[in-house]
């Protein structure tokens, strides 16, 4: 089901998400496959056709939320750049690493907290092909394995997050995207 962005849209997708289905919306930079973490890890993958398990990104509420997540926290104040266009991998005290983001939307943001769960995020794309910005297209392409697709318009042209290691000394850029790291975070 395509929806424009509303309220009503915004409700649905809280709804959708609580059942633990999977919806495509704007996550700030590009249009997002979004499920709720853990449950929906599969289920995205077999839309997305990614057999790897490589983990998704997960978006939070605020920066406050990554501390409840088993992350060590980094050692500067780098999470004062969320929220924003930034996705920063940490080292979890279980041994793994994971990606995380406070995406800049304050409806996005809202929705987090509405569904008492991280998002799972990753691009609208089969595994290995460049990502959707239309959400007509992410209808006619995925709409038969989504519960809802939310309309924000085309998001043509914009950038994906920068993704920041922050599990090596100093911070490196994995993937330069829509933010731009102050160099000094990048120097010690």
């Amino acid at each position: 089901m395509l929806l424009k962005r509303s309220n009503e849209s915004h409700r649905l997708l809280e709804t959708q998400l609580k059942a633990g289905r999977i919806v495509a919306m704007a996550c700030d930079t590009i249009y997002g496959i979004v499920g709720r973490v853990p449950d929906t890890a599969g289920s995205i993958r077999r839309i997305k056709g990614r057999g790897e398990t490589q983990p998704f990104l997960q978006l939070l509420p605020d920066s406050t939320a990554i501390e409840s997540s088993g992350a060590i926290l980094p050692q500067s104040d780098i999470l004062t750049l969320w929220p924003g266009p930034f996705t920063f991998i940490f080292s979890m005290k279980n041994g793994e690493t994971t990606a995380f983001r406070v995406p800049e939307d304050s409806s996005l943001r809202s929705l987090i907290r509405e569904v008492a769960s991280p998002l799972y995020s990753t691009s609208v794309n089969r595994t290995g092909e460049p990502p959707l910005y239309d959400p007509a297209d992410i209808e006619s392409e995925f709409g038969n394995a989504l519960a809802l697709v939310e309309d924000s318009g085309r998001l043509q042209g914009r950038q994906p997050s920068t993704v920041v290691d922050l599990t090596v000394r100093p911070y490196r850029i994995l993937r330069q995207g829509a933010g731009v790291v102050p160099e000094r975070f990048l120097t010690f």
